[in-house]
């Protein structure tokens, strides 16, 4: 897990640096409009790489596990932004129903999305609403 993380960085540090080449060799003298130009042009050039460093920033590893009860947590997992940890639903629910502001994320197999303060997850996956 640590090594693709180390990978994962190493990669974005690749686009970084390239990027920050390419506005070193940009000169100062060059109109607006040219320097606008071949901003769009190294967008469209890199646009691929961006989207998939990108997603790989987003995604889950095969390899995490629930920081709390540390089963594997492929197919279900709260990664919450405020703790930087990834929970399985259990746990997600025991750790943050006493801190609603936490900026939580629900990952599924095929997708993401936020989780609102009043949300819960289920361990089938189903989101309720706390409280009801």
């Amino acid at each position: 897990m640590l090594k693709e993380k180390i990978e994962r960085m190493r990669e974005e540090a690749k686009i970084e640096n390239a990027s920050i080449e390419n506005v070193a060799k940009t000169s100062s003298n060059k109109t607006w409009a040219k320097r606008r130009e071949d901003v769009d042009a190294g967008w469209d050039t890199n646009r691929e790489t961006y989207l998939t460093a990108f997603i790989k920033h987003k995604a889950l590893f095969q390899s995490d596990i629930c920081s709390n009860c540390k089963i594997s947590i492929v197919h279900l997992a709260v990664r919450c932004r405020t703790c930087s940890e990834h929970y399985c639903p259990d746990c997600d629910w025991a750790y943050h129903c006493k801190k609603p502001f936490h900026d939580r994320e629900l990952f599924e197999e095929s997708s993401s999305r936020p989780i609102l303060p009043s949300e819960c997850i289920l361990p089938n996956g189903q989101v309720i609403e706390k409280g009801k």
